[in-house]
């Protein structure tokens, strides 16, 4: 092999996938997310279907949820008293 045609082809690596400085994630699944919040898991079902809960992904066929995606949902709810 041609090692300049390697460092292209890594050259061409790096820039089309950045190189991250963070761990993947831990993802979890509805019943967890349930728990998490004190809701049926038909609630954050139905959010999903309705597009009001937290952001999730599919992971052959399973629906996961994000920490860091829960908490940015959180943040965006509603907050009571404030007087």
């Amino acid at each position: 092999m041609n090692p300049n045609t390697a460092t292209a082809r890594q050259a061409t690596r790096s820039a089309t996938y950045p190189a991250r400085d963070h761990k993947l994630e831990e993802h979890f699944d509805e019943h967890v997310l349930a728990a998490r919040l004190g809701v049926s898991v038909q609630s954050v079902r139905r959010w999903r279907w309705e597009g009001n809960g937290p952001r999730w992904r599919k992971f052959q066929g399973a629906v996961r949820y994000s920490q860091s995606d829960l908490e940015e949902w959180i943040s965006t709810r509603p907050t009571g008293g404030g007087n």
